[in-house]
């Protein structure tokens, strides 16, 4: 990836801010399934060898990875890493295309605010009626708790990709493309 691009792509303040915070929520989420490979490891070794694995492991690595897969969300729309089958917009004018890009970038703005609302509320659901792990105890409400925030930072990041795209199909920003910064 070329991180010069993606930088030069967003030089206005806000677009500046939500790359550095998607970026370090991004690797927040890394360092977490990292560290849930880790315990997995830890886990089997010491069932394996010892008969003794580490209780409570399948909650924590579930609990783990979810909250990694929706911290790499933000980033990945920031730096347009999403798929996107070009195939019926290869040939349209750029303009057109960031216009579809904003239109997009719309729905997936409700999307992320949908999922942030039902999370929260979802949440909410556990803390009312107490509900715990099995093995550890730990309350369910507190993993989605640690999601809503990546799923409201995916929803800023979604309403800047619209505001972005709509420059770009007004002329004011350049067009980086589908996948500038990606591929080259």
């Amino acid at each position: 990836m070329t991180e010069t691009l993606i930088d030069a792509t967003r030089s206005d303040p806000a677009g500046r801010a939500l790359l550095v915070l998607s970026r370090f929520v991004a690797i927040a989420g890394g360092v977490l399934i990292c560290a849930a490979g880790a315990l997995t490891v830890v886990s089997v070794i010491g069932r394996y060898f010892f008969s003794a694995p580490v209780q409570g492991d399948f909650e924590l690595v579930e609990t783990a990875v979810a909250l990694g897969v929706y911290a790499f969300l933000p980033y990945c729309q920031m730096v347009k890493g999403n798929v996107i089958v070009d195939f019926f917009t290869a040939g349209v004018r750029p303009a057109l295309r960031c216009a579809m890009d904003a239109l997009g970038a719309l729905l997936f703005t409700g999307i992320a605010a949908l999922l942030a609302w039902r999370t929260f509320e979802g949440g909410l659901g556990f803390f009312e009626t107490d509900e715990q792990t099995v093995v550890l105890e730990i309350p369910r409400y507190y993993s989605f708790y640690a999601i809503v925030p990546c799923l409201a930072l995916l929803v800023l990041v979604c309403a800047y990709s619209v505001w972005r795209s709509i420059r770009q199909a007004r002329g004011a920003l350049p067009d980086d493309g589908p996948h500038r910064g990606l591929s080259g």
